[in-house]
């Protein structure tokens, strides 16, 4: 019997995650319209829909008239249901955002540094984060769900590449910066790698409201990325699935990027802000620091053009070789540059990708990312969010089962709604009217 209860329980907390997930993607939806999206009975989504709106939640925003009887209550995601917040941790500059369930940003701070170390980030983490919730003090009875990290697995990484100094590196092998955020907070604390927490923006307040696969490319200091596959964010068993800036692609032709040792290059060494810095100081724009990069870039400049050039040549084979290895509706591309900028270079990458494909590839469609530059701090925001609020995997992949929703997790909680899943299919299929359909 406990069992069973326990496998009732979370079924219905999964059935809730599932009406929240699909009500954030319809925007605003009806009770009928939640549950023939989600498979739930109208009785069994109805029921979820007051419960959450008791909880704050959702509300109700008016209501759908000129069909036949009453009028039907409509109903949208609150974005002040919850709040939660992100903490940026770049190799340049770290931003601390508090956002609402529907990734509104209501606060937000940044501070700049000229390399990331731990005696310089750590303070600024502590003092920020109650500087940021002093800010939403007029948010104050919203529960806060968590604080979301994002940073560089490699944080203090690449120190020879960046010019930063050698103890850059070694400062960082000590520190464990999950662990380190959790002292200061009671919160739960997600921690993800920037190029992840930027695709988790991504899925959840840009292209993914449209697109259920697709992988993202992130133009950040260095390449960053991730991968979503049926409407979930894949992570990996080392949590570092889509991480495309050390894919290996040929060398670059620009005269302000060194030979490799070896025969290929990386990803990051071409397409990403610090290559195109490394070239507009070749080209005589030595003063520039990569703060300097999203104003200067809308420049007509011979410079830009000859990084993009280059950069998209790159991305293009990254692009295709990954094509071999997953299938996707769209690649994604994001970064702290001008939207004319990532317009461009997403159009030649796609010009490049469509010459040079072969067959046996299937070449998707080509998107801009619709989150701005802060995509990894407001993905970091929301990573307490997709971990509390969205259903797990087989909920997502329910449409695509001939049997309907799976909403099961686990052989115990699949016995208790055997005969819903039934009803359910009746409805869809009237020729079911009978114990042996």
């Amino acid at each position: 019997m406990l069992t069973a209860i326990s496998s009732s329980l979370r079924l219905r907390a999964n059935n809730e995650k599932f009406v929240l997930y699909h009500l954030r993607r319809m925007g605003q939806a009806t009770k009928r319209q939640l549950s023939l999206a989600t498979g739930l009975t109208f009785q069994a989504a109805s029921s979820i829909v007051e419960a959450m709106v008791e909880r704050g939640l959702i509300r109700k925003v008016g209501r759908h008239t000129g069909g036949l009887g009453q009028p039907s209550a409509i109903f949208e995601v609150d974005p002040l249901g919850s709040l939660s917040i992100g903490v940026e941790i770049g190799r340049h500059n770290l931003v601390i955002v508090g956002v609402g369930l529907t990734g509104v940003r209501l606060a937000k701070l940044q501070f700049e540094y000229e390399y990331p170390l731990p005696s310089k980030i750590l303070p600024l983490v502590t003092d920020g984060i109650p500087r940021l919730i002093e800010r939403l003090k007029d948010f104050r009875n919203v529960p806060l769900a968590g604080v979301g990290v994002s940073a560089p697995y490699l944080l203090g990484g690449w120190a020879k590449l960046l010019g930063f100094p050698t103890h850059v590196e070694t400062a960082w092998r000590e520190v464990v910066l999950q662990d380190e955020v959790q002292k200061l907070t009671n919160m739960p604390v997600y921690f993800e790698n920037d190029g992840t927490s930027a695709c988790a923006a991504e899925l959840l307040l840009g292209v993914g409201q449209e697109l259920q696969s697709f992988l993202y490319f992130f133009l950040g200091t260095f390449t960053g990325g991730g991968l979503v596959l049926d409407g979930a964010l894949q992570f990996g068993p080392n949590r570092n699935a889509g991480a495309l800036g050390p894919m290996p692609v040929p060398p670059s032709r620009l005269p302000s990027v060194p030979p490799p040792d070896g025969g290929m290059e990386i990803l990051m060494n071409r397409a990403s802000l610090h290559a195109l810095l490394r070239h507009f100081h070749h080209s005589g724009y030595s003063s520039l620091s990569e703060h300097d990069i999203p104003i200067f870039s809308q420049r007509d400049s011979s410079a830009l053009t000859e990084w993009m050039d280059d950069a998209t040549d790159a991305l293009a084979y990254a692009a295709i070789s990954a094509l071999c290895v997953v299938d996707v509706q769209a690649i994604v591309l994001g970064g702290a540059l001008p939207q004319s900028c990532l317009e461009t270079i997403t159009s030649m990458l796609a010009h490049k990708v469509n010459l040079r494909g072969h067959d046996g590839i299937c070449v998707p469609a080509f998107r801009v990312g619709t989150v701005a530059g802060e995509a990894s701090a407001i993905g970091a925001a929301m990573m307490p969010f997709y971990n509390e609020f969205t259903p797990n995997r087989s909920s997502l992949l329910a449409k695509h089962k001939p049997d309907g929703p799976a909403f099961a997790e686990s052989a115990e909680s699949s016995v208790l709604i055997n005969g819903e899943q039934r009803m359910m299919r009746m409805i869809a299929d009237p020729k079911m009217d009978s114990p042996a359909g």
